[in-house]
């Protein structure tokens, strides 16, 4: 019993002293949730897709950048700047509500709701 107490202490003082060692004190980066900015307003994915939209949606451009998913969503822009989706990735909406935002991605388009303006 006191042998199995005794690895135990050396097991878990061996953890703690590799955790100190490799840096996992280090700050914590957590990944914000899919977002797309355009301007001052940001939209986020709903997780909601369609594989194709009615002809009431037209081509608003394209994702002309990304960044990081672990960095604040830039805004600003007037382009459309995404966290996920790659450069080129077209996006849909409707000239009439700006609330809403289609994402088209892999042969799927991805539905984004305005979250911040």
């Amino acid at each position: 019993m006191k042998m199995r107490r005794s690895m135990l202490l050396l097991v878990t003082g061996a953890i703690a002293l590799a955790m100190v060692v490799t840096g996992c004190e280090q700050e914590t980066r957590w990944a914000y949730r899919p977002m797309i900015s355009q301007e001052s307003r940001i939209y986020g994915d709903t997780g909601h897709t369609r594989g194709s939209l009615s002809e009431d949606w037209v081509l608003l451009g394209e994702v002309e950048k990304s960044i990081s998913q672990v960095e604040p969503m830039v805004k600003g822009e007037e382009y459309f700047i995404s966290n996920t989706l790659p450069v080129h990735t077209q996006i849909y909406g409707d000239l009439e509500d700006e609330s809403i935002l289609w994402a088209s991605y892999n042969e799927v388009f991805i539905r984004y709701e305005l979250i911040e303006e």
